[in-house]
């Protein structure tokens, strides 16, 4: 598993459940081994580069905010008599 589908499984998890003061959550959530964490982020680069993440990911546009509005709209009353 590379870096950067690590961080997208740890940024789920912390967005979902918060940032854990443990790897094992992490690591769970990666579905790999604290060890492996380690391994490719070191003891304080994992926090720093979820924080980041995550952060890059809340400013992105939504698919939902970036659909279009209806430009017509239809009338709740009928004009037949």
């Amino acid at each position: 598993m590379g870096r950067q589908r690590l961080l997208d499984a740890c940024t789920e998890h912390a967005l979902a459940d918060g940032l854990p003061d443990r790897l094992a959550p992490l690591a769970a959530a990666a579905g790999t081994s604290d060890r492996m964490l380690l391994y490719h982020f070191g003891s304080r680069d994992l926090p720093r580069a979820v924080l980041a993440h995550a952060r890059q990911r809340q400013l992105e546009p939504s698919a939902i905010c970036s659909t279009s509005a209806p430009t017509s709209r239809t009338p709740l009353t009928s004009d037949v008599p």
